[in-house]
C-alpha cells in the first residue's frame, strides 16, 4: 500500500502533468475501484475467517474429544497394569503359600512317621510286658495251686510281677495289693492241717474230771453255750484257694483285655496314620497341580503385563500427539485471529486513506474547475484578452488556487513541489 504522502504527491503530479477531464475521470474511477476492492476484500476476508473459524473450532472440538479418549485409554491401561501387578503379586503369594503348605505337610508327615515308629516301639514293649506279666501270673497261679495241694509256699513270681504293676489300672492295682497281702498271710499248709485235725479229734472232759463237788452239780443241766461258727479246714482252704486264684485270674484277664485294647489301639493308630498319610499325599498332589496351574497363570499374567506396558508407551505417544495436535490447532486459531485482526486494521487504514485521497482529489478538482473555465473563456469579467494573456492569467490564478487547496492537507515540502508543478504546467500549456 502506498503511503499517504507518496499517494498524494503522485496524484497531484499526475494531475498537474495531464490536466484533462479524461484523466480526472480515470483517477476518480481508480479510487472508487480501489475502495470497492478493499470493501470486497473485507467481505471475503470476513466470510473466509468465519468459515475458517468454524472449521478450526470443529477441528479443536474433535482434537479435544480425541485427547479425552486417548487420556482415558492411558488411564485405563494404567489401571489394567496395576490390576495385573496385583494379580501377579497375589498369584506369587498363592504359589509360595502352596509350596510352604507342601513343605509343612512333608515335615509333619516325617514327624508323624517318627512318632509312629516310637509309638510302635512303645507298643511292642507294652505288648511284651503284657505277655510276660500274663506268663508270670500263670506261673504264680501254678505255684498257688501246688501250695494248696500241700507244696511249700512260694511267692517269688508275685515279686517278679511287681515289675509289671504299671500295666494295671487303679482297681486292679488294689486287687494286686490284696493278693500280695493274702499270699503273705498264707500259713504252712501241713502245720495248719495237723493242728486243725488234732483240735477236731480231741474229746471233752470225763465224769471223773468233772467230779461231784462242782458248784454247778446241784443245778440243772447246763445249756449248750452259743459258740461262734467255724468252718472245716478243707472248706476254708478251698474258699481261700478260690479267692486267691480268682484274684490271679482277674489280674490275668485284665492283662489280656489290656493287651487286646493295646493291640486294637495300635491297629487303630496305624490305620489313622495310613489315612492321614493318604490324605497328605492327596493334598500334596492337589497342591502340586494347583502350583502348575498358578505358574501357567502367572506366566500369562506376566505376558499380559508386558503387552500392557508396551501398549502404555504407544498410548502415551498417541496422547502426546493428540496434545500437540490440539496445541497446534489452538496456535493456528490464535494466529488466524491475530492475522484477521491485523488485516482488518490494515484494511481500515487503507479505507481511511482512500477516503482521504478521495476528499483531497475532490478538493483539487473543485479548485481546478475555475482554472479550466478560465482557460476556455476568451473574456474574463467582461474584458477581452488575447489568448496568451488569458492563458497566463489563468495559469497564475489556477496555481494560486492549487497551492491553497493542497496546502491544507500536505506538508511544506509537498506544497513546494506542487508550486513547481504548476509553474511547469504553465510553461507546457500556454
Amino acid at each position: 500500500m502506498i503511503s499517504n504522502a507518496l499517494f498524494y504527491i503522485t496524484l497531484l503530479t499526475f494531475t498537474c502533468l495531464i490536466n484533462t477531464q479524461q484523466v480526472f475521470d480515470q483517477v476518480k474511477t481508480m479510487l472508487v475501484n480501489f475502495k470497492s476492492d478493499i470493501q470486497r476484500e473485507q467481505i471475503d476476508a470476513t466470510n473466509r475467517f468465519v468459515a475458517e473459524e468454524k472449521y478450526i473450532n470443529e477441528q479443536i472440538a474433535k482434537a479435544i474429544a480425541v485427547l479425552a479418549q486417548r487420556t482415558k485409554d492411558v488411564n485405563d491401561i494404567k489401571a489394567h497394569i496395576v490390576f495385573l501387578k496385583n494379580e501377579i503379586t497375589q498369584t506369587q503369594k498363592d504359589i509360595q503359600s502352596r509350596k510352604d503348605r507342601i513343605a509343612a505337610n512333608a515335615r509333619l508327615l516325617q514327624q508323624f512317621k517318627k512318632e509312629r515308629c516310637e509309638n510302635n516301639l512303645i507298643f511292642v514293649k507294652n505288648l511284651r510286658e503284657h505277655i510276660e506279666g500274663i506268663e508270670v501270673m500263670g506261673l504264680l497261679r501254678g505255684d498257688i495251686v501246688e501250695y494248696f495241694a500241700g507244696a511249700v509256699k512260694k511267692t517269688s513270681f508275685l515279686e517278679k510281677f511287681e515289675e509289671f504293676s504299671h500295666l494295671l489300672d487303679e482297681e486292679h492295682k488294689l486287687i494286686l495289693s490284696q493278693l500280695t497281702t493274702k499270699l503273705a498271710a498264707l500259713p504252712n499248709v501241713a502245720a495248719l492241717n495237723s493242728k486243725t485235725n488234732s483240735y477236731t479229734t480231741t474229746s471233752g472232759r470225763t465224769s471223773a474230771q468233772i467230779g461231784t463237788g462242782h458248784v454247778d452239780n446241784n443245778r440243772a443241766q447246763l445249756q449248750k453255750l452259743a459258740t461262734p461258727g467255724y468252718e472245716e479246714s478243707a472248706e476254708y482252704r478251698r474258699k481261700l484257694q478260690i479267692k486267691v486264684l480268682g484274684m490271679i485270674d482277674s489280674l490275668v484277664l485284665h492283662l489280656k483285655h489290656s493287651r487286646d485294647s493295646l493291640t486294637k489301639a495300635e491297629i487303630k493308630a496305624g490305620e489313622d496314620f495310613a489315612i492321614f498319610q493318604t490324605s497328605m499325599i492327596r493334598e500334596n498332589a492337589y497342591l502340586e497341580a494347583k502350583i502348575k496351574e498358578l505358574t501357567a497363570h502367572l506366566l500369562d499374567l506376566q505376558t499380559q503385563l508386558g503387552v500392557a506396558e508396551r501398549q502404555l508407551v504407544v498410548r502415551e505417544q498417541l496422547r502426546l500427539q493428540a496434545e500437540e495436535a490440539l496445541a497446534t490447532l489452538r496456535r493456528i486459531k490464535k494466529e488466524k485471529e491475530e492475522y484477521n485482526t491485523k488485516e482488518n486494521a490494515r484494511r481500515i487504514r487503507e479505507m481511511n486513506d482512500v477516503n482521504n485521497a478521495q476528499a483531497i482529489f475532490q478538493n483539487v478538482l473543485d479548485k481546478l474547475s475555475l482554472r479550466v473555465k478560465l482557460r476556455t473563456q476568451s473574456n474574463v469579467e467582461g474584458k477581452s484578452y488575447n489568448a496568451a494573456q488569458a492563458a497566463s492569467q489563468s495559469v497564475v490564478q489556477a496555481a494560486s488556487s492549487v497551492e491553497s487547496s493542497v496546502a491544507d492537507v500536505l506538508a511544506p515540502t509537498t506544497m513546494k513541489n506542487a508550486a513547481k508543478c504548476d509553474t511547469s504546467c504553465e510553461t507546457q500549456n500556454p
